[in-house]
């Protein structure tokens, strides 16, 4: 199905360098990119690395090899 993006959804990403694009990608396929996160941070690579400290508001793991 095609998604149509607006002109403000351009001006949001162009200006906050993001946008929320709703029903983008469907419940299966979320639930495939979640399977594949979960793998990826449970199974990490010899050449990941942390990339976040304990100011980040979150915790971001790097890791191009797996």
């Amino acid at each position: 199905m095609p998604i149509h993006i607006s002109d403000a959804e351009i001006r949001a990403y162009a200006n906050d360098e993001t946008v929320l694009i709703k029903n983008l990608l469907s419940t299966n396929e979320v639930e495939d990119l979640r399977l594949g996160v979960d793998k990826n941070i449970s199974n990490p690579s010899s050449c990941s690395k942390i990339t976040s400290d304990g100011n980040d508001p979150g915790w971001f793991l790097e890791d191009f090899c797996t």
